[in-house]
């Protein structure tokens, strides 16, 4: 009967004890995670790492080509990594400048490969962009200088080879004022003759009333000599209409002479 009341009294407090011991570990495995949650909201290298940022640089590029576009340029710099943007303006000088932004490793070497390059037919000039102030433009090149007049050269003047067989035509039938100097391949003063023959065009020729020949002593046969007395060379002489108004031995009398003989028939 004891035994019995002995059992009826224990088996209650075991099953309490069992609840209880229940609820404990309940208890303790909600708390550990509680902690664990905590302690991992608050330990940053237990967080999820967020997507790393590319970092993206920009880039100029000088000494384009007119003919280089957009696309063309966005082309060339695509084979070393992603590119984010490419614009063509222009820069101080009106010479057409890139500006291309992409990301940093791959810029880098772009710009190691890319720098002084060949891109259609022109040698780029590829630089980090640095402030405005010290961004490097296209290099100028030197104008060329336009062409510049030449000196006047002096007028190829015209003198007429007089001889016995034209001496008729150019000298006798012209209707122009004529000076024949008579001369020679021996003569010596055949220099300062010339002299006298380029201030006389110079003054006269391009008036158009003015006609100077030669007659060479070797290219006669003393017949056009005999009939106007040319005894010695050189001489001048003047003729209007086909007749003789002037004469002037040697070529060293004073220009003056020669110049008034010369307007006093005109």
């Amino acid at each position: 009967m004891l035994i019995k009341n002995t059992e009826r009294n224990v088996k209650p407090l075991f099953s309490n004890a069992l609840r209880l011991m229940s609820v404990a570990l309940f208890l303790s495995v909600g708390l550990v995670l509680l902690a664990q949650s905590s302690f991992a909201q608050g330990n940053p290298a237990s967080q999820p790492k967020a997507p790393t940022q590319a970092k993206f640089i920009k880039i100029d590029v000088g000494n384009l080509a007119a003919a280089t576009t957009e696309e063309t340029l966005r082309s060339a710099f695509a084979e070393f990594g992603e590119v984010k943007s490419v614009k063509i303006g222009k820069d101080k000088n009106n010479a057409p400048i890139g500006y291309v932004e992409m990301e940093e490793s791959a810029a880098e070497e772009a710009i190691d490969q890319l720098n002084e390059s060949e891109l259609d037919g022109s040698e780029i000039v590829v630089r980090k962009a640095e402030p405005v102030k010290d961004r490097p433009q296209a290099p100028v090149k030197p104008l060329e200088k336009a062409p510049q007049p030449s000196p006047q050269t002096e007028p190829k003047w015209e003198v007429t080879v007089v001889n016995d067989q034209n001496f008729g035509k150019e000298v006798l039938s012209s209707d122009k004022l004529v000076l024949v100097i008579f001369t020679g391949d021996f003569d010596p003063t055949k220099i300062r003759m010339s002299l006298r023959i380029t201030e006389l065009q110079k003054k006269y020729y391009v008036t158009g009333k003015l006609k100077i020949g030669t007659f060479h002593v070797e290219d006669s046969s003393n017949e056009i000599f005999f009939k106007y007395g040319i005894t010695a060379v050189p001489q001048m002489l003047l003729f209007k209409n086909g007749n003789l108004v002037g004469r002037l031995i040697g070529v060293d009398k004073a220009y003056k002479d020669l110049d008034d003989m010369i307007r006093a028939n005109l």
